[in-house]
């Protein structure tokens, strides 16, 4: 299902097994308070709900390629996944959340052409209220080299990661610094 534009609502149940598509400016609402299950793709920058809660065992990816999926009440299974893409501060995914959220599952970071700079901070999800203390099972990393580290901060009204290790340089690279500091000086002395 591809929505390019408006709204469409669906009264009964919804079970996604393919793939649905939201555009930035379109929507899909699930009018009854049948359940809205997702076990296969939910993507875009556009307006996902339900007046029930959206059951997420299949995957939840943001953007197309980089933008803000919005979503009403959203629980994560444990099967399921949300993948976000890193690529600057301001070109980054982001999961908003006009109700609550019940976390579980794996949160995907994947590079998006991101060098990680020690302390940088990147919201990936934004909710009205989280339940209990739910956290995500597992964190996986793709794109991001040796070395890259993120840690979780699970806010009132969002999730945050920062970026806690990168790599230290080479000692090749340190090594051929230094040599051309060295050249630099010896031919200003001569």
């Amino acid at each position: 299902l591809d929505l390019h534009a408006g709204l469409m609502r669906m009264t009964g149940a919804l079970k996604n097994t393919g793939l649905i598509r939201a555009a930035a400016g379109a929507g899909l609402l699930v009018t009854s308070e049948a359940s809205f299950e997702n076990l296969g793709t939910l993507t875009g920058a556009g307006n996902m709900d339900a007046l029930g809660s959206i059951i997420n065992r299949g995957l939840i990816a943001p953007g197309d390629p980089i933008g803000t999926l919005t979503l009403g009440n959203l629980t994560l299974a444990q099967e399921g996944t949300v993948r976000i893409d890193l690529g600057a501060a301001d070109a980054s995914d982001l999961l908003k959340l006009t109700g609550t959220v019940s976390l579980g599952g794996e949160l995907d970071l994947w590079s998006a052409g991101y060098a990680p700079r020690l302390g940088d901070s990147f919201t990936v999800l934004q909710f009205a209220g989280r339940q209990g203390n739910s956290v995500f099972d597992t964190v996986q990393l793709h794109g991001f080299g040796q070395g890259v580290a993120f840690d979780l901060v699970y806010g009132a009204g969002d999730v945050k990661v920062v970026v806690a290790a990168v790599p230290e340089p080479g000692t090749w690279a340190l090594l051929l610094g230094g040599l051309a500091v060295v050249g630099a000086v010896a031919q200003r002395s001569r």
